[in-house]
């Protein structure tokens, strides 16, 4: 999985991190639950880590307060 976009949310106690996936018939709600799992169990981390509220598309975040946020640099020539 390719980061896009990572950095702090506003809260300081979380992160949001966006990557690309490929449109196709499954829902936002399904490709967040699977990144979600990925990121538990590919980093052994505990499921409290992952927040499931975040899966309501109506959450989304699109705007960083965080200075040092990681841009993917293919982005950066555009």
């Amino acid at each position: 999985i390719e980061t896009d976009l990572l950095f702090f949310t506003p809260s300081g106690r979380g992160i949001a991190w966006f990557v690309s996936i490929e449109p196709d018939f499954t829902s936002h709600e399904e490709y967040y639950m699977k990144i979600g799992n990925y990121i538990v169990n590919r980093y052994n981390l505990p499921v409290e880590c992952f927040d499931v509220s975040c899966k309501d598309i109506c959450r989304a975040t699109f705007i960083s307060h965080d200075l040092e946020c990681f841009i993917n640099p293919k982005y950066l020539s555009l």
